[in-house]
C-alpha cells in the first residue's frame, strides 16, 4: 500500500434533535427506490468481510447516508480548496454544491438520521474498496468501520474524492466484547504507520513514523485516567517498545519503530479504570485485558511476484568480442551444452546444463545463484537446502523426495552429482518447488527461467 501523499479525514457527531435550515438544493433519497452501485456494493462486502474477521456484526447500506455522502463528494470535487484539512468536513452556505454546513447537517437534508451518532471519513484514492482500506489504515478513520456500534454506512465515489457516512446507534452505552485492530491472526500487516492522516496521531509523539498502527477498543466508555499497560514481543520474546495514546473507549498503540517484515507479533493489553457503560453515568471501578497477535506482511524484496509472464526465445547473439579485439562467433547450444536463460538474459553457467534420457539437467549451484537464491551444502548428509520468496527447500542426493517448507513433493527425477563434482537437477525441479516459470526454446537448445 502506497502511503506517501494520502491523507484521510475523520469525526465524529453526537447529536441529538439539532434543528437547521438547509440548501433548497438538498435532494432527499427515498429508500424504498434507492438503487445502489456495484462499486456500492462491493465495498460493503469488502468491509463486512474485514468486520467478519475482526469479530463484529455485519452492517448494512443506508440510501441516507449514501445520498449525503455523494452530495458532500459532488462539493468536494466544485470546491476542492479545502480537501486537504479538516476544513473539507464542512461545507460554506455561499459555495456551488452546498448541501449543509457539516455531515449532520447533510444527512438530514437528504431525510436521514436526525439523532443519533453520525460519523463522516473522507479519502482520496482511485476505488471505493482502496479508500476503505486506507481508512482503516489510519488508527483514527478505523474506529468507525471496526465499531462494534457500527449499524449503518453510506459511500460515494466521484472523481477520486471517497465519502464514508455512519450511523452508529443511538449513543446509548452499551456494553460490547472488545475489539482489536490489526485482528488476531491476521497476516500481510503492514510494517509501519508514516502519519498521513489528519489529525496526524504522531504528532503528540515528536516522530513523523512508526511501526503499525494498533488499536484495542475496550468494549467499555472508560475515564479518561485509566492506566494502561501494553506489552508487544516478537516471535523470539523481544520487547518492542511503544507510544500509547488513551482515548474513551480504545487506546491507540504505536511501536517507536518499524516492524520488521514477516514476523509475529504478539500484543497484551491490561487496564484498571473506571467505566461508565451503564448509560446512567454511573462510574465504577473496571479492568480488563486482551492478548492477540498478528503477523507482517512478508519484505517485498524477497517475496514472489503476483505475476510472472510467460517465459519467450531470448534473441541469441551470433557471436562476441574477445579481450584482443577479434570476434569470435557464438557456439550453436546442444543437448550436451544447453544455454540458459533468466528472466530475458542468457546467463553463463559452468559446468553446463544437459539433456539426459529426455530431461534437461542444470546446474543447481550456478542457477540459483542467478536467480538470488540462498544455497546451503549439508556434507554429513548428502543434502542441500535453498532459500527463496520465504520458501525453503530441502533435497538430498539421489532421492526423488524433497521438502518444501517441510511438506515432501516427489520430484520428476532425482538430483545427482557428476563426475565434476557439481550437483545437477531437473529444470522442472524450478517450477515444482519454487514456483518460477519455466519454458524451452527447443529450435535453440535454450532453457526459459522467469522469476520477476
Amino acid at each position: 500500500m502506497n502511503k506517501l501523499g494520502s491523507f484521510w479525514l475523520a469525526i465524529i457527531l453526537a447529536i441529538s434533535g439539532i434543528s437547521t435550515l438547509f440548501s433548497s438544493t438538498s435532494v432527499k433519497a427515498e429508500s424504498s427506490d434507492y438503487i445502489y452501485t456495484k462499486e456500492q456494493l462491493d465495498a460493503l462486502n469488502h468491509l463486512n468481510e474485514i468486520r467478519s474477521k475482526i469479530g463484529v456484526h455485519p452492517v448494512k447500506l443506508n440510501p441516507f447516508l449514501t445520498k449525503a455522502a455523494e452530495n458532500h463528494a459532488k462539493y468536494l470535487n466544485i470546491n476542492p480548496e479545502n480537501n486537504w484539512s479538516l476544513l473539507a468536513h464542512n461545507e460554506e452556505s455561499n459555495k456551488k454544491g452546498y448541501t449543509g454546513d457539516d455531515p449532520s447537517m447533510r444527512i438530514k437534508a437528504v431525510g436521514g438520521y436526525s439523532t443519533g451518532v453520525l460519523g463522516e471519513g473522507i479519502a482520496f484514492r482511485s476505488s471505493l474498496i482502496e479508500g476503505i482500506d486506507n481508512l482503516i489504515y489510519g488508527p483514527y478513520h478505523r474506529d468507525s468501520l471496526i465499531s462494534a456500534d457500527l449499524e449503518e454506512v453510506g459511500f460515494a465515489f466521484v472523481n477520486g474524492v471517497i465519502v464514508g457516512n455512519y450511523y452508529l446507534g443511538d449513543g446509548d452505552s452499551v456494553a460490547h466484547n472488545d475489539v482489536v485492530y490489526p485482528y488476531n491472526g491476521q497476516t500481510n500487516v503492514d510494517i509501519g504507520f508514516y502519519g498521513d492522516e489528519l489529525p496526524n496521531p504522531l504528532n503528540q509523539f515528536g516522530v513523523s513514523k512508526t511501526g503499525y498502527a494498533i488499536t484495542y477498543q475496550t468494549g467499555k466508555l472508560l475515564s479518561l485516567d485509566t492506566v494502561y499497560n501494553v506489552k508487544i514481543t516478537n516471535s523470539k520474546g523481544e520487547d518492542v517498545p511503544v507510544f500509547v495514546q488513551n482515548g474513551f473507549a480504545e487506546v491507540y498503540i504505536f511501536p517507536k519503530d518499524e516492524l520488521a517484515y514477516n514476523e509475529k507479533y504478539t500484543v497484551t493489553v491490561t487496564y484498571n479504570g473506571y467505566d461508565t457503560t451503564d448509560g446512567w453515568g454511573n462510574w465504577k471501578p473496571t479492568s480488563g485485558s486482551k492478548t492477540w497477535s498478528f503477523t507482517t506482511k512478508p519484505d517485498p524484496r524477497f517475496a514472489k511476484p503476483d505475476y510472472l509472464p510467460d517465459p519467450t526465445p531470448i534473441i541469441l547473439p551470433s557471436g562476441y568480442y574477445d579481450s584482443s579485439g577479434k570476434y569470435v562467433p557464438r557456439k550453436p547450444f546442444t543437448k550436451d551444452n544447453v544455454g540458459i536463460g533468466i528472466n530475458g538474459d542468457l546467463i553463463t553457467v559452468n559446468p553446463p546444463a544437459f539433456i539426459r534420457d529426455g530431461n534437461t539437467f542444470i546446474p543447481l549451484r550456478g542457477v540459483f545463484d542467478a536467480i538470488e537464491a540462498k544455497v546451503t551444502w549439508f556434507k554429513e548428509t548428502h543434502s542441500i537446502e535453498i532459500e527463496k520468496w520465504y520458501t525453503t527447500i530441502r533435497l538430498t542426493i539421489g532421492d526423488r523426495t524433497a521438502y518444501v517448507n517441510g511438506k515432501p513433493i516427489t520430484l520428476s527425477v532425482a538430483p545427482f552429482i557428476s563426475s565434476e563434482g557439481s550437483t545437477y537437477v531437473p529444470l522442472r525441479f524450478i517450477s515444482e518447488t519454487i514456483g518460477a516459470k519455466v519454458g524451452w526454446d527447443a529450435q535453440n537448445f535454450v532453457a526459459l527461467i522467469i522469476t520477476k
